[in-house]
């Protein structure tokens, strides 16, 4: 190898005709032609540099010089290529081949080396096997999982994702807009139905008035029940009593249909029978026109009052006027004795009244003494 480029002082070393020296040393490739590989110019100056630059090592046996340039160009096996160059006619520095002056003497190897031919042009381009060059990190992690790169475990390949997925998402809205179109029809058809219930409504008759009633404030009755009367208005009763009135600002609460108010008698001391000063005081109710009557219902207070019902002495039917002098004046039709909190006193058959007297006899214990109380009185007929 060192015979090849180290040529005689007529051809000058790597093949360069007239090639600059400094002193006795042949300039380097790199220094003679850009473009020349670092690593190869290191290796020819270790060839033939005496000594060679920067101190390094020099290259001086066939073996040296393989192992350097397998460095470079790695472990491709170059052997018949360079055999073939070597047997191959040289051809000339510059110009064509008709060109060349046949009296010139064939150029050393070293001078084919340095140069490029179109063969050495497509070798350079060419890709190198993959036994010969390295494998890549892509390469060996391809060997490894074989799978393609980018290829997750367990996934499916691109092309069936590029499929499956336009086709769910198309399953997908299908199954939104069933959704929405059965949404809207329940919506119209709840309102549709609004609107036919609404309509039902407001074109049914309405009941029409009994002609049987007695009187424009009876209340309509039930078949098999009591009919409630209107009470018209109403009076203390109290004939008995100095000024002959019991609390009669509050008469109005025993009919108002608030079960929370209530008509009480005064306080009476000693005895639960008003002290032993009365035989009895009460309320006359006024039915505003004679009613058949049947019972009373009352909600009192306390626990242990005797309360009767009366209608007047004298035909009730035709009594337009009630007697408030006496009690003498009113006879009982039904009594309940040490009743509770409500009381129904019934007649034994009905009596037509206009004035209904509610008389109480007998009291209930509250506080210190005895009074009595009606929350809420109901004539039914």
């Amino acid at each position: 190898m060192r015979r090849l480029c180290a040529a005689g002082p007529e051809v000058p070393a790597f093949g360069l005709p007239n090639a600059p020296m400094v002193g006795r040393r042949w300039m380097t490739p790199r220094q003679v032609r850009a473009g020349v590989s670092p690593a190869l110019d290191s290796v020819c100056d270790q060839v033939l540099g005496d000594p060679p630059r920067h101190h390094v090592a020099a290259i001086a046996t066939a073996g040296g010089l393989v192992t350097a340039l397998t460095k470079i160009l790695g472990s491709g096996d170059a052997t018949p290529d360079l055999e073939r160059r070597l047997r191959q006619p040289i051809p000339g520095v510059t110009g064509s081949p008709d060109a060349l002056d046949a009296t010139m003497p064939a150029q050393p190897v070293s001078s084919l080396l340095d140069q490029t031919t179109a063969r050495q042009r497509a070798i350079s381009t060419r890709t190198i096997p993959a036994a010969s060059a390295p494998p890549t990190t892509a390469q060996t992690r391809i060997r490894a999982s074989g799978r393609p790169p980018g290829t997750a475990t367990g996934a499916r390949p691109p092309q069936a994702r590029s499929v499956s997925q336009p086709v769910a998402g198309k399953r997908r809205r299908r199954w939104i807009g069933l959704l929405l179109v059965l949404a809207v029809l329940l919506i119209a058809a709840g309102i549709i139905s609004a609107l036919i219930l609404n309509q039902r409504i407001s074109t049914a008759p309405e009941p029409k008035a009994s002609t049987n009633q007695p009187s424009a404030k009876t209340s309509e009755p039930s078949p098999g029940q009591p009919s409630t009367l209107s009470i018209a208005d109403a009076r203390d009763f109290d004939p008995q009593g100095d000024d002959k009135t019991e609390n009669p600002d509050e008469v109005k609460f025993a009919y108002d249909g608030d079960a929370s108010t209530r008509w009480r008698t005064v306080q009476y001391f000693g005895n639960p029978k008003l002290g032993n000063l009365k035989r009895g005081v009460g309320l006359v109710l006024d039915l505003d026109s004679p009613q058949p009557v049947r019972s009373l219902h009352l909600s009192l207070s306390g626990t242990g009052t005797t309360v009767q019902f009366r209608v007047p002495k004298a035909d009730p039917s035709q009594t337009t006027t009630p007697p408030m002098s006496s009690d003498k004046l009113w006879r009982t039709v039904a009594t309940e004795s040490k009743a509770g909190g409500s009381a129904t006193l019934t007649a034994a058959q009905d009596v037509t009244t206009r004035y209904v007297l509610v008389y109480l006899t007998s009291l209930p214990k509250e506080g210190t003494g005895y009074r009595g109380g009606i929350y809420e009185v109901e004539v039914q007929g």
